[in-house]
This record gives C-alpha cells, sequence and structure tokens, in this order.
C-alpha cells in the first residue's frame, strides 16, 4: 500500500520546484514448508538405473497442496508415512518416464525431511525527490536533482525450520545535474542532453551459494536445528555499500531523405565502498585429501599447476585439522570454513566503464503504405560478471583457475529490423529482424560456487517475421 503526491511551483516565469513524497508500506508473508530429499539410498529401476523425476510431464502441487505440516495427526512425532503423504502432497503429476512414485515407499522415506515453515516481514518508508528546473530559453534546461529509493526487504525461505531469515531492503539516495537542449544544425533539428549523477546505495541485497553453518553464523541459529544438516545453500542477505556516479550523454539530428541518428553514451564508476561477502568459489565445507581438487577448484592440469597441492602444506590449509582454515584460528567452524572476501573498490557487476549506443533509422512514405528501418549499433566496454572481479587467478594460490575469472571483454552488437505498413493508420503491418547480426559471442551471468562453475551466453544471431493486424468494431 503507498500513497503519493506531487507539487511544483514556479518560483519565476523561468525557474520552477517540484516536489514530491511518496509513503509506502509493504508486506510479505509465506505460509509453507522446507523440504530436503535426501539419504534415499539403495533404490533403483527394473533396468538397474537409479530413480527418474522430473520427466516431461512432471507437475509440482504448488497452490493445489494441501498438506504442510508434516505432523499430519499431531502426536508430535513424524513417522515415515507421514513423510511419504506431506512429500507425494506437492506433486500435481510425475513425468511420463518417471518412476520415483513406485520406487518410494514409507521403509525408505526416512531421508525425506519436511518442515512446516511460516513467517512474514514488512517495512514502512518515506522516499521523497525534490526538482528545481530553470529555462535558459524555450529551448534550453537546466536543472538539478535529489530523490531516495528503497526496495521491500524479503525471506531466506530455505534455512531454518519454523522461522524464514528476513533481510532487510536496499536503500539508494540519487543526486543528479543536467541540462536538455533543442536547437537547428543546417536548418535540421537536433537535440543535446548531459547529465551526471551520483547514486548512494546501503544495504545492498547480495545472494550467495554458502554454506549452511555460514548461514547459521549470520542469523544466529544452531547449525544442528537446519535441515539437512550440512551442505549449502542460496542465501540473501545485506552485505555492502556503494557508490554509482557517471555522466550520460545524449543527442539525435534529423538527416536528408527523413533519416534521423541518434546515439547514447554513458560512462559508469560504480564500486564497492565496503563489504564482505562470503566467497562460494572456494571448496569450503569440505577436506582434503577426500575431496576432488577439480569438484572444488574448476579443471585442474598438472602441467601448468604444478604448485597445487603444495598450496595444500600450508596456510590457509590445516594439515593436523585436514581441513581450511580460512580464519586461522586453529578451528574449523561446523564442517568446515568459508572464505570471506572484501569487496571495497571492486566494480559492480555487469557495470562498463563506458558503454554507447548509435541508430539509424528512416522511415519512407509509399503510394500505398509506408517503409521504415531501424539499425542499431551497440557498444559495451569490458565488465565483470561477480562482485568478485575475478580474472582467472586464486588470489590465495596465485595459481590460475578457470573458475575464478568473470570477467567479459569489450564487444560490439549490430541488430536491424524494418517494417512495412500496408496502410497509413497502420491497421495491418509486416516486419521483419535480425539481432545480433554478427554473431557475436559474450558471456550474459556466470555462476561459480565450490559444485559448479557454469556461464550463460547471449542467444547467436536470431531472424524472423511477425505480422501485425489491428482490429476494430464500430
Amino acid at each position: 500500500m503507498s500513497f503519493y503526491g506531487d507539487a511544483t511551483y514556479d518560483l519565476t516565469d523561468r525557474l520552477r520546484i517540484t516536489g514530491g513524497v511518496r509513503w509506502t508500506d509493504e508486506k510479505k508473508s509465506r505460509f509453507g514448508g522446507i523440504g530436503v530429499l535426501g539419504g534415499i539410498g539403495g533404490i533403483f529401476g527394473a533396468d538397474g538405473s537409479g530413480p527418474r523425476i522430473g520427466t516431461p510431464g512432471f507437475e509440482f502441487a504448488i497452490r493445489d497442496r494441501t498438506i504442510f505440516d508434516p505432523d499430519i495427526d499431531g502426536d508430535g512425532v513424524i513417522t515415515n508415512d507421514e513423510r511419504l503423504t506431506t512429500y507425494l502432497d506437492g506433486i500435481s503429476s510425475f513425468g511420463v518416464a518417471d518412476d520415483f512414485q513406485t520406487l518410494l515407499n514409507a521403509g525408505n522415506a526416512g531421508g525425506i525431511s519436511v518442515t512446516a515453515q511460516n513467517a512474514s516481514v514488512g517495512d514502512k518508508f518515506v522516499d521523497w525527490r525534490a526538482r528545481l528546473a530553470y529555462d535558459v530559453s524555450d529551448n534550453n534546461l537546466l536543472y538539478a536533482l535529489v530523490s531516495t529509493g528503497h526496495t521491500a526487504p524479503g525471506l531466506n525461505d530455505n534455512i531454518t525450520p519454523t522461522i524464514a531469515p528476513t533481510y532487510r531492503g536496499e536503500k539508494v539516495t540519487l543526486y543528479e545535474i543536467g541540462s536538455k537542449n533543442e536547437f537547428k544544425i543546417g536548418g535540421r533539428n537536433a537535440t543535446f542532453n548531459i547529465s551526471a549523477f551520483y547514486n548512494d546505495y546501503q544495504d545492498q541485497v547480495f545472494q550467495s551459494l554458502i554454506s549452511v553453518q555460514t548461514a547459521a553464523s549470520i542469523i544466529g541459529v544452531d547449525p544442528g536445528l537446519l535441515p539437512g544438516g550440512g551442505g549449502s545453500i542460496a542465501f540473501r542477505f545485506n552485505a555492502a555499500e556503494s557508490s554509482i556516479k557517471g555522466v550520460n550523454i545524449e543527442g539525435g539530428i534529423d538527416l536528408p531523405g527523413n533519416m534521423h541518428l541518434s546515439t547514447n553514451i554513458l560512462y559508469l564508476d560504480a564500486k564497492f565502498d565496503k563489504g564482505e561477502v562470503v566467497d562460494p568459489r572456494f571448496g569450503a565445507f569440505t577436506t582434503f585429501p577426500n575431496a576432488d581438487p577439480n569438484r572444488f577448484y574448476g579443471p585442474f592440469d598438472p602441467a601448468t599447476q604444478p604448485n597445487f597441492f603444495d598450496f595444500l602444506a600450508g596456510p590457509p590449509f590445516n594439515q593436523t585439522l585436514n581441513a581450511f582454515d580460512f580464519d586461522g584460528d586453529g578451528t574449523i567452524e561446523g564442517a568446515g570454513e568459508d572464505l570471506v572476501r572484501d569487496l571495497k573498490g571492486n566494480r559492480l557487476p555487469r557495470s562498463p566503464k563506458w558503454s554507447a549506443n548509435v541508430n539509424l533509422s528512416q522511415s519512407i512514405d509509399l503510394p500505398r503504405g509506408s517503409l521504415d528501418w531501424l539499425l542499431n549499433v551497440a557498444y559495451r566496454g569490458t565488465h565483470f560478471l561477480t562482485p568478485f572481479n575475478g580474472t582467472g587467478v586464486e588470489p590465495l594460490t596465485g595459481e590460475p583457475v578457470p573458475s575464478f575469472f568473470d570477467k567479459v571483454s569489450s564487444y560490439v552488437t549490430v541488430d536491424f529490423g524494418a517494417g512495412y505498413n500496408f496502410d497509413d493508420d497502420g491497421n495491418l503491418r509486416l516486419e521483419g529482424y535480425v539481432s545480433n547480426l554478427t554473431q557475436k559471442t559474450y558471456a550474459t551471468s556466470q555462476l561459480s560456487d565450490a559444485f559448479n562453475f557454469n556461464r550463460w551466453y547471449n542467444n547467436p544471431r536470431t531472424y524472423g517475421m511477425r505480422l501485425k493486424a489491428k482490429l476494430q468494431w464500430d
């Protein structure tokens, strides 16, 4: 629920001030449970393969679930039959090739952990903005702006048995000054706008795959009370403050032949001012020599990384404890420790210093209908996909490790589209397009933790056509 008010007052015929206030009361709640499916071993299909689940046709019950507390009879004891019933209640239909439902029974359902979990979170906050604008002329404007913003708090719904830990909402204050201008160049209409801005972010929220022990320490819960007891979980928490400052320039001009050229150039300096985040890329909460180094450090080549196991001969690896002791206190917290990294000075993810767009378009009137086309060329500078700004070298060892690389080199993409209107009203329009004309490949996101090193990439060259029609009834 929110209320908003905005008003503008003319101080003179050219100078005016605008102010606005928004009051927000936001609440979130969840009613459900948390489940862990583990320890279901020794069951195999008729062909000797492991159980199958999630094949085409599988669907969760979602809102159709009717059982949220596994203690169905309310006697304080959760039996295997109750675990099994609660688990199956969460599935609407199994897939065409699933056989897990035929193999699972009360005798082997002891590894299913389902616990009721209900929680709510909310916050009330006031945001405001103040803007001062001055008309230098009818075609030239100067302005200054200050405004605030919030994001809502949220829930971590995969941790404690009864209460989902919350995280606070983010806060930002924006300062901006700029100028907007319209003028003529050689008798042709042109625009030029420029602005400089500074954003001050507080309580930034991060999601990281961290050990259950670390999550428990953050929220002050005994790790022994957490479902599953170990492993890693996706956890959101307030971890950092950052500042984003930059300059944005945009302009355009009408060209002969009913063509138009426009461009946008952005310089961005986006860095963390402070913050400490658990580094999920490290093989924490594991011990050696039983752990597979390929699993926890990415592909390992003894020819190029001959000193990998030499690293285990000294800190932070504690030979006596046979585990990593990152804080050097001689004690391995829980089943292991997570390595915390200081983000101060690192660039924010997906924030290149320079980016630019250039658009060239044209509209052509024909004896019947009209034709138009648009060419877009975009540049995006070098940037990082994670807050760790990894360059492929593990900071503690100095060894090259692929999972510690999240840098994306600068690239240029080209898109083109054209359309034909069959009439002047645009009631029938045929369009064609091609995206990523030059077949540029670049990473868009990355997941690096102790168990995974996955990268997702942009779409390849994509082209197609579409027909649009407007239907009107009198």
